[in-house]
């Protein structure tokens, strides 16, 4: 794996590459080794800087990785792309017949757990450092409980119950059985909450963790968790806070720049592989990636994200949709530069729209999905109830959040809507088919890890 580190002097990065080292011994750690790296990582400011680099590497990387895994996939799984070249591991989550041999189910399974345990390795380190200040103490804290509690947010939303490591300890975690999902969310909440406390509100621009992305984060798991409240509570300071604002401009979006941008992750050299890779100068005969007719056909035609957000390509006399999020095909560091967007500002209107329809606040949730939709060139909404108001905003989450971080596939399941939206989509559904399947590397190397059903 690349790791490019863009925040640190190049002398700290020789920890950082002693650090990654022995997060990929997962499974069999020397303990004295441990010990030494933790003394000589977390001896300064400078080089605990280096290995909080090397836990966002984990999701930085110029290469096919679990960011783009995460978002096609998503998008294959839920019918609103497939990959038009053929692939055997794609066509499984097309079809939702998952294999626990999937290559790509190992990724997405292995990069979330190696960035936990390195932010478990840096909270020890920190814990028994006496050459870090307290105030780099408690921002390192608060980055690598924030990357935690994003790694365990997808595991759990991917393949349901997952194994809860909090330690560097392998004794204690190479054979864990996996922990209920009640369990890991009160984790992902409390990594949260303290992660809010303790990371500055600047932390030096948006591609580290400061406290909004922390309440960002936070927002979105109460409203998976039907906390409806304090979901709509946290989106309201977000959105209240005269930090970010709606891009009016939606080229401008998914910019560096981007006055929506709450968190995202660096590609370092300022481009995407969910653009550099899936557009048709690529490969010129026909886009590899390509949007559904279930997707485009759904949008209004008013609609200016269609316009603006994909492109069409005719090839033989068929028309070709694809996404167009992200524009940049090459290293770019000028005002096009793009980075991984995690969390905008769009988001927050919308998580806040569900939450206040979700307590029968029906004309406020319709202020918030009518400032998406003014954005996006439409009228305001005509929904007047809560079961028209939560139609409309699950539309609306589809429209603006499609091709990100795999967001219709989640929502789906989080409204328990998965059944009955691919059942009809999909003549082979079946309702195992919601979670994937733990890959089949980890139940071998772990009798205590029991395998999802259907699989």
């Amino acid at each position: 794996m690349k790791k490019n580190i863009s925040f640190i002097s190049k002398s700290a990065c020789i920890a950082v590459l002693i650090i990654l080292d022995s997060c990929t011994k997962f499974i069999t750690i020397d303990p004295p080794k441990t010990q030494l790296v933790t003394q000589t990582v977390f001896a300064t400011d400078e080089t605990a800087e280096a290995a909080m680099a090397g836990a966002y590497a984990f999701y930085s990387p110029n290469y096919y990785n679990f960011n783009d895994l995460l978002t096609v996939t998503s998008d294959y799984a839920a019918g609103d792309a497939v990959y038009e070249l053929g692939d055997p591991s794609s066509d499984e989550f097309a079809t939702n017949s998952l294999t626990p041999s999937n290559p790509y189910l190992a990724t997405m399974w292995s990069v979330p757990y190696q960035c936990i345990y390195e932010c478990n390795a840096i909270l020890e380190g920190i814990s028994s450092s006496t050459g870090i200040s307290e105030t780099k103490k408690n921002q390192l804290t608060g980055e690598s409980e924030f990357l935690r509690a994003f790694g365990y947010f997808y595991l759990r939303n991917l393949f349901g119950d997952v194994p809860l490591v909090l330690t560097t300890d392998v004794s204690k975690t190479s054979l864990l059985a996996r922990s209920k999902s009640t369990d890991v969310y009160q984790q992902i909440i409390h990594d949260l909450t303290d992660a809010m406390a303790k990371l500055p509100a600047d932390n030096g621009g948006n591609i580290r963790a400061n406290q909004a992305a922390a309440e960002a984060m936070l927002a979105r798991v109460y409203l998976y968790t039907g906390d409806w409240p304090d979901a709509e509570k946290i989106a309201t300071q977000l959105i209240g806070s005269g930090s970010y604002s709606l891009e009016p401009d939606l080229t401008r979006v998914f910019l560096a720049g981007s006055p929506e941008t709450i968190f995202q992750f660096s590609t370092q050299q300022g481009f995407t592989f969910l653009g550099a890779y899936y557009i048709p100068q690529s490969i010129p005969s026909i886009p590899p990636l390509i949007l559904t007719d279930y997707l485009t056909s759904a949008f209004d035609p008013l609609d200016q994200r269609k316009n603006v957000w994909t492109m069409s390509e005719v090839n033989e006399g068929i028309n070709y949709t694809y996404p167009f999020k992200y524009k940049q095909t090459g290293p770019n560091s000028g005002d096009g530069m793009e980075n991984y967007t995690v969390l905008r500002l769009a988001e927050q209107y919308l998580i806040r729209a569900e939450a206040r329809a979700m307590q029968n606040e029906i004309p406020e949730a319709a202020d918030d999905l009518n400032a998406i939709r003014s954005r996006a060139g439409l009228p305001p909404t005509n929904a007047t109830d809560q079961l028209s108001m939560l139609s409309a905003i699950e539309n609306e989450r589809r429209f603006e959040l499609f091709y990100e971080w795999g967001h219709r596939w989640l929502d789906l399941k989080r409204t328990n809507r998965v059944n009955t939206v691919m059942g009809a989509l999909k003549p082979t559904w079946k309702a195992t088919d919601s979670l994937y399947p733990i890959p089949q590397l980890q139940i071998s190397a772990n009798p205590n890890l029991a395998q999802n059903a259907g699989y």
